[in-house]
């Protein structure tokens, strides 16, 4: 029977798949787990999290509901891993399409256009080609996973869009996603794109969610699925699997969620999380105790999404990143993540014993303390040393110094093992934060031998007196990295937003000179505190949070259960639902059009308008909010004017967009 007050959040992320059993009702985590994520299969990493919770507290087997988040479609974007689809464009301008590039802002080659489409009061310009489109499902259906339709001003009137979506969908037996479905706001060609993605990423969502499904159901636990959205509410699994780009920034709307519950953040306060996982960093405002909402889409991959979310900032920047030491032993880290040598020892144990040998023998490189592995088992291309290497590395430990002696000149013989590391062919085993951590006894996993005795050979290699001092340094430059990341993303919100290299390298300049402490011959000093609470979560946030904050000047907090910060958030989430409908004039008569999500109805007066738009929503909204959420729903209702002001003082009313948003109640 389920436990109406239990409540299991899970984060998938990068590099830690996280779990947590909440008390719904105190928000106390009664239960956590942390294991390493296996991107390859996901499921088991979400299967092995909650069988840990289940032999800590067997309650979490009759849990009201699992709550995940995850990074999978910010990943498959960011990473170029989208699944093939076809766009349908009805009434686009194909001739402006193709002379204006518009194609490059399209995530995928495959774009159909049609007759169809309406005018911006939502009439018909054109009768759409359904022929055209039963063709298009009939062509296409074998070589893509998905369509997408967009129908110019679709947003206005979607009647094309959906009848296309029903032929293809009918022609071909795939899923297709509608541009209207995801954003009311006038923008075609961001719109398009935004479908594009959407349908690229149903099935990958849809893959993974099952497999979820099947892995709670295997140890039964029996409960509702949701998914955390990049604004930070929760929507059902159904919704998710429809509309999945809308769980962009998932990962990191649920650590601002989890941060400010866990660090009994006010809702008069204001804060800036900074989460830290393995594998990146992310920077959240919250203000006011919310989440910070940014109205223009979310930017990933190099293509904008047209779907709410937080303000975030992501570096690659995490506890797992490689750290470099220049022949001048200054440290570097980043952005490349790889496998900490301290956990990779414990899989091929003749790491230790390489490493032992060169303490021993002297004379060692940073090269020798790079790792190569295998990245899978598929066709290589490529010459016969880069065979060779490939086969090396899957035989026997095989170092970076090695390596490049299976080349002529191991210079370039660097540089094309680095090829094979970009192109997913090998994977690396270095030293990173999560050693030093390791060896200076900060966190209870990996093997501390390996961690001490690698730490001394890179401080031999540079200005340290010993293992120790090389730690210290490595965990102070992540902190000066965070404090400089934190003030470049202030930085932007004040208008240092260029995308210039020179507009770029001013304010990382800038950044570098407020952290800087203070000289005493400084005839100009550049300075600034953080008026702000920092709050830091993440696995190894204990180790560079105080030194960061100490830098930025500014008050911080690392609360209990800050590892699994996100897994708490997503826990703690609860169901809501916005949506705006726009209110126009009909200057021929005199009326109002009603532009509804699902067509347009008129009405003679502006009251009866947005009185019928208020009970058309509250209907529509409420039963997608109450078909999964548990307990009463709340409304908010807010209205824009879209005014016009003449020369003569008068106002001129161009349009009213409702925003109307369901909420549910804890």
């Amino acid at each position: 029977m389920r436990q109406n007050d239990i409540v299991i959040g899970i984060d998938t992320g990068g590099t830690y798949t996280d779990a947590v059993l909440l008390a719904r009702g105190s928000g106390k985590v009664l239960e956590w787990s942390k294991v390493r994520t296996d991107k390859q299969n996901l499921g088991s990493c979400i299967r092995e999290a909650v069988i840990k919770l289940i032999e800590k507290n067997s309650a979490a087997r009759n849990a009201s509901a699992v709550n995940l988040s995850t990074t999978l479609a910010t990943n498959a974007i960011a990473e170029g891993r989208m699944r093939p689809v076809c766009l349908v464009l009805a009434g686009y301008d194909e001739d402006s399409f193709k002379t204006w590039s518009f194609e490059k802002e399209i995530p995928s080659g495959n774009i159909i256009f049609v007759r169809g489409g309406h005018d911006r009061w939502g009439d018909e310009s054109s009768p759409l080609d359904e022929e055209e489109i039963r063709r298009t499902a009939a062509r296409w259906k074998d070589r893509v996973e998905a369509f997408a339709v967009s129908a110019l001003f679709g947003n206005r009137n979607p009647d094309h869009e959906i009848r296309a979506r029903w032929i293809l969908q009918s022609g071909s037996g795939l899923p297709c996603t509608c541009g209207h479905e995801l954003t009311g706001k006038l923008n075609a060609l961001s719109r398009a794109s935004t479908a594009a993605m959407n349908a690229s990423l149903v099935p990958i969502v849809r893959e993974w969610m099952d497999s979820v499904g099947s892995a709670l159901s295997s140890l039964g636990v029996d409960a509702p699925l949701h998914v955390v959205r990049g604004d930070g509410s929760l929507v059902s699994s159904t919704w998710a699997k429809e509309r999945p780009i809308e769980t962009i920034l998932s990962g990191p709307a649920a650590s601002a969620i989890g941060a400010s519950r866990l660090a009994g953040l006010s809702r008069e306060r204001d804060a800036v999380v900074i989460d830290m996982g393995g594998t990146t960093t992310d920077i959240v405002l919250v203000r006011k105790g919310s989440l910070k909402l940014r109205e223009d889409g979310a930017m990933v991959g190099g293509f904008r999404a047209m779907i709410p979310s937080g303000e975030i900032n992501t570096t690659a920047l995490g506890g797992d990143s490689q750290v470099f030491l220049n022949p001048d032993g200054v440290i570097s880290i980043g952005p490349l993540r790889v496998e900490p040598l301290c956990i990779i020892s414990k899989k091929r144990p003749e790491v230790i014993e390489h490493i032992s040998r060169i303490t021993h023998k002297g004379g060692a490189s940073y090269e020798d303390l790079v790792f190569l592995i295998p990245a899978g088992k598929a066709e290589i291309q490529g010459d016969r040393a880069e065979k060779r290497i490939i086969e090396r590395s899957g035989n026997s430990l095989l170092s970076l110094e090695d390596a490049s002696k299976e080349f002529k000149d191991p210079v370039s013989g660097l540089g094309t093992v680095m090829g094979l590391v970009r192109s997913g062919k090998l994977e690396i085993s270095a030293f990173t934060p999560t050693d030093a951590m390791c060896a200076m006894g900060c966190i209870p996993s990996g093997d501390v031998e390996t961690a001490v005795k690698s730490a001394e050979i890179l401080a031999s290699l540079g200005p340290f007196e010993e293992g120790n001092a090389f730690c210290r340094a490595v965990l102070e430059r992540v902190s000066e990295y965070l404090s400089l990341f934190v003030v470049e993303s202030l930085l932007e919100r004040r208008g240092f937003h260029g995308s210039k290299t020179s507009e770029e390298n001013f304010r990382k300049r800038l950044a570098e000179e407020i952290v800087r402490p203070p000289s005493s011959d400084d005839l100009l000093p550049i300075g600034a505190s953080l008026n702000t609470l920092i709050i830091g979560v993440g696995a190894p946030c204990d180790a560079f949070i105080p030194k960061a904050a100490g830098l930025l000047k500014a008050e911080f907090s690392v609360p209990d259960h800050a590892p699994v910060a996100n897994a708490a958030g997503a826990a703690a989430a609860a169901f809501s639902v916005r949506k705006g409908v726009l209110v126009l004039p009909l200057p021929e008569c005199g009326g109002f059009r009603v532009h509804l999500p699902w067509g347009t109805s008129d009405m003679p007066s502006i009251e009866e308008a947005i009185g019928y738009a208020e009970t058309s929503m509250k209907k529509w909204l409420g039963g997608i909010v109450a078909e999964e959420a548990e307990g009463k729903v709340s409304w908010k209702l807010s209205r824009e004017n879209n005014t016009v002001k003449l020369k003569d003082g008068t106002s001129y009313l161009l349009g009213i967009t409702l925003w109307f948003e369901a909420v549910q109640d804890r």
